[in-house]
């Protein structure tokens, strides 16, 4: 639809339908809702018109109509008094449209109601007056973890040394008759060394296993007292989910305070200013005041990155309030499930455009359980961290959206998968778990260590069903002991090298070998696609391929390496498609 049903007539304050080839165009208000506001049943009971002299006008209704006359136009459209909210069919059809609403007129009034400053400027410096000593905690805590990294990587380099010396005495079982005295004094002093060191492992690991969860409840204790402390400076229309949209899709936006007197406008032939406007609106400058133009071009991750950093009343509008902006129409259901209405957004982008940039999501408590869906996250928080990436991900390859799963062409490599063994349960402990149960996740017990043959090193915890853990531990102890504890041997230009095991296992390329194991996978031709930890098997019927995503934290790589060299340090496997289930 595109105008609204009704207008407000600021001339007259008479609510009307809006005339044909409206000559004069709309004004449209964005703002957010205050404990009292004057709605449509309002209007009708005083017959459909607004005394706009009155005292009990609103004044936010009066300065809004000055507002849309001060900018040249004959109409004003605002949500309070312009929908019937008790009509669920022109509530639906009203948010299936809003999009082009706010794109088809003539200027956006930004009201931020809760703002005194009179400058684009004044506000920012306020947002950005938030000091450091917030975080002042976090940054000793992280100074605390990598000295005992540092210390971990130490003693884990003595202890290989060490081993292998012991190795070629005979190891931890020799004959000690072999020995002279000389030979016997030096077997007891490594022995002495690797049980000492690793006590020290064992310890260094606990605690930095300790500091990083007291660094995850500082990190949210700063991130809690950032929110308080930011409502008193930042204006709430920046924290809420419907203006985002409502900034993008426009044209022309003009921003007034609480006073509605004007701060400054952007767009309109006017894109002066565009870093300072998008730091007040918590937007990329190059997406404000885009009008239709915008829709499906900024990437669905990037869109949903954005919704996470903000709220609605009812969550999912998280999702409805950005229709526009994905690109995507979707039926109005408040009555399910939120997983699910992320998931009819995700099918309703990948199927329209094959953006796989929505599947490039972290969080090992975000996944969903649901059949088929195991590449679906079941809230936006997943997303917060993709905001950098700008753009949709365009598969190249036929991509199929089936209840089953996600049919694709992805890419795969074999990796060691190194699980703590001091804090995750032995396998005679999981195999006492039903198949089905999933660990607490709250109780952080899995952390995993994954290197590829180019000695490509990345941590993350995980979250998985008791079956693919027992599977993945099984196989794991089949394995040498070098290839899943210990894949490194020696240093070669500063670099650890990797065991002959380790390489001839990770340098396999039949994807065959691959199956009934935990590997890296991502969609094939398609530059950006993120790894993600899966385990690979042969479908029932022994002719294709199945996959499941084990839902991970971010990956945290080591020594400076990034999630690119991922790409650019690794063996070439044919890719091959894959039923994600």
């Amino acid at each position: 639809m595109p105008q609204p049903v009704r207008l407000i007539d600021v001339n007259t304050g008479e609510v009307v339908a809006p005339p044909p080839n409206n000559q004069h165009g709309y004004s449209i208000l964005s703002h957010t809702w205050c404990e009292k506001e004057i709605i449509l049943s309002d209007v009708l009971a005083v017959g459909g018109v607004f005394n706009l002299g009155a005292s009990n006008a609103g004044d936010k209704i009066k300065g809004a109509v000055q507002a849309a006359k001060s900018q040249g136009t004959r109409y004003l459209w605002m949500d309070t008094c312009c929908i019937d909210k008790t009509n669920k069919a022109e509530e639906s059809v009203s948010i299936r449209s809003m999009a082009n609403w706010y794109a088809n007129a003539q200027v956006c009034l930004v009201y931020l109601d809760d703002t005194e400053p009179c400058t684009f400027e004044d506000i920012v410096a306020l947002k950005k007056s938030m000091s450091l000593e917030l975080y002042r905690d976090i940054h000793a805590l992280q100074e605390e973890i990598d000295g005992l990294n540092s210390r971990l990587d130490s003693v884990l380099q003595s202890n290989r040394g060490g081993d292998r010396e012991l190795e070629s005495m005979g190891g931890m079982r020799a004959d000690l008759t072999q020995f002279d005295t000389q030979g016997l004094e030096n077997y007891q002093r490594l022995t002495d060394l690797k049980y000492a060191n690793e006590r020290t492992i064992l310890k260094l690991t606990n605690a930095i296993e300790e500091k990083e969860k007291a660094l995850l409840k500082e990190r949210e204790k700063a991130r809690e007292k950032d929110r308080r402390e930011r409502r008193s400076v930042v204006p709430r229309w920046c924290t809420r989910g419907w203006t985002l949209q409502e900034v993008v899709m426009c044209c022309k936006a003009v921003f007034y305070n609480k006073r509605w007197e004007h701060i400054g406008t952007y767009g309109g032939g006017n894109l002066s200013k565009q870093d300072v406007v998008a730091d007040l609106c918590s937007v990329p400058g190059p997406a404000i005041c885009q009008g239709k133009a915008i829709a499906g071009a900024l990437g669905g991750s990037t869109v949903l990155a954005l919704m996470s950093a903000r709220n609605t009343t009812i969550e999912h509008d998280l999702i409805y309030s950005v229709m526009g902006m994905l690109g995507i129409d979707l039926m109005v259901d408040y009555g399910e499930k939120f997983e699910d209405t992320v998931a009819r957004a995700i099918d309703e982008i990948v199927g329209k455009s094959r953006d796989i940039s929505v599947f490039n999501w972290t969080g090992r408590h975000l996944g969903s359980s649901k059949p088929g869906r195991s590449l679906y996250p079941v809230n936006v928080k997943g997303y917060e961290n993709e905001y950098a990436n700008l753009g949709p991900l365009i598969s190249e390859s036929k991509i199929t959206l089936t209840y089953p799963g996600v049919i694709a062409s992805f890419e795969l490599q074999r990796v060691c998968i190194m699980i703590n063994r001091t804090i995750t349960p032995s396998l005679e402990a999981v195999e006492k778990y039903g198949d089905t149960a999933t660990i607490d996740p709250e109780s952080d017990l899995f952390t995993c260590q994954i290197i590829n043959e180019r000695g490509i090193q990345a941590k993350t915890r995980f979250i998985c069903s008791t079956l693919m853990l027992k599977n993945e531990l099984r196989f794991l102890d089949s394995l040498p002991f070098e290839v899943n504890k210990e894949p490194f041997q020696g240093i070669h230009d500063g670099a650890p090298g990797m065991a002959p095991e380790a390489q001839r296992f990770l340098r396999e390329q039949n994807v065959e070998m691959f199956c009934g194991q935990w590997v890296l996978a991502k969609f094939a031709e398609c530059r950006g696609a993120k790894w993600f930890l899966c385990l690979l098997e042969k479908d029932q019927g022994g002719e294709g391929y199945t996959g499941q995503r084990i839902v991970t934290d971010e990956f945290k790589f080591e020594m400076g390496q990034t999630e690119e060299m991922l790409d650019t340090h690794r063996v070439k496997v044919p890719s091959c498609e894959v039923a994600m289930k």
